[in-house]
């Protein structure tokens, strides 16, 4: 496989399935608990979603309750960074967050 391809692949990887924005370019990767992802209709293994996509789909806001504490939603800094719309989301106060 060349290395265009395998890129392409991997990038296709962190793409929302309703918007096709790239959730990693733009900080917007994070975990919700199980019943709020299964109440957005995608499958567990379905994709991704951007935030205003889950959104959407839910109909609200999302609040910090919908996130898990898993390690992505809650240790920026050095490996990972929230748009200002994810990080008003989580409930985060950080100086690493990055523009939406």
């Amino acid at each position: 496989m060349k290395q265009s391809s395998k890129r392409n692949s991997r990038d296709a990887h962190w793409c929302c399935v309703d918007c096709g924005v790239n959730t990693f370019e733009t900080d917007e990767y994070y975990m919700v608990h199980d019943a709020v992802w299964r109440s957005s209709g995608l499958a567990q293994d379905g994709g991704k979603l951007c935030v205003v996509c889950l959104e959407a789909r839910l109909g609200r806001k999302l609040t910090q309750s919908d996130f898990t504490l898993a390690r992505v939603n809650r240790c920026i800094g050095r490996y990972w960074r929230h748009s200002k719309r994810l990080a008003d989301r989580i409930g985060e106060k950080s100086l690493s967050i990055v523009a939406s």
